[in-house]
């Protein structure tokens, strides 16, 4: 079962993270010292769910808050180096809006020197989501990316951020909703020469389905 239990206490503190990782790899040792000496992510919270994803290198953490209004607070651990992007469809979307990246709420986070940067984008019909997803400000929507903090280092990418589940923009987000959302999973290429630049993500994605309300998850078979 990929759902842990509610109110489970999750430390986010980068230097107390160990590698879960289940593939043939070797588990990474315990990042006791974070390689860049200038940013320290420790926000110690409690993140009720959570779901692994790609065979447990994408990890998914979330938790909802009503104050001053629903919210809900993302946080993505990747156990590699590269950029980090998940995107909502619409909720009970069907045919070619729930196609891959057509018609999706994306939230891209990207690293410079170990410094994320969270956009709120979209994949719209006038790139049919063949192509990367264009920022919600290009397309006459808004950024409500309510905050965003992370860190980096060669093995160890994480960042948590916050929105509204109704933003009121319509042009470039989907309502959260009391139901099970199809969810897109991706991140950077490692094979690439720079993960972290926003490129074409190759097998490096995937599909869910998340109740971002009640914190239930499952795979997504008819995606």
């Amino acid at each position: 079962d990929l759902h842990y239990p509610l109110r489970r206490q999750r430390q986010m503190c980068i230097r107390d993270r160990v590698s879960t990782q289940s593939t043939g790899i070797q588990k990474m040792k315990t990042l006791a010292l974070f390689l860049v000496a200038t940013i320290a992510l420790c926000v110690s919270q409690t993140i009720p769910y959570h779901v692994e994803l790609d065979s447990g290198k994408y990890i998914l953490d979330w938790a909802v808050t009503n104050q001053p209004q629903a919210t809900v607070n993302i946080t993505i651990t990747l156990y590699q180096k590269g950029w980090i992007g998940i995107g909502l469809h619409a909720f009970n979307a069907t045919g070619q809006n729930n196609v891959d990246m057509y018609d999706v709420d994306f939230y891209i986070t990207t690293f410079s020197s170990g410094t994320p940067t969270t956009s709120d984008r979209f994949t719209n019909s006038a790139n049919k989501g063949y192509s990367q997803p264009v920022t919600d400000l290009s397309i006459g929507g808004k950024d409500n990316v309510l905050s965003f903090t992370g860190s980096q280092n060669d093995q160890l990418s994480v960042v948590s951020f916050s929105r509204y589940f109704v933003t009121g923009d319509t042009v470039g987000d989907h309502d959260v909703v009391d139901g099970y959302m199809h969810i897109i999973w991706a991140h950077g290429d490692p094979q690439s020469s720079d993960p972290n630049t926003l490129a074409y993500h190759g097998s490096n994605r995937g599909h869910y389905l998340v109740n971002w309300v009640s914190g239930d998850s499952k795979p997504c078979t008819n995606c």
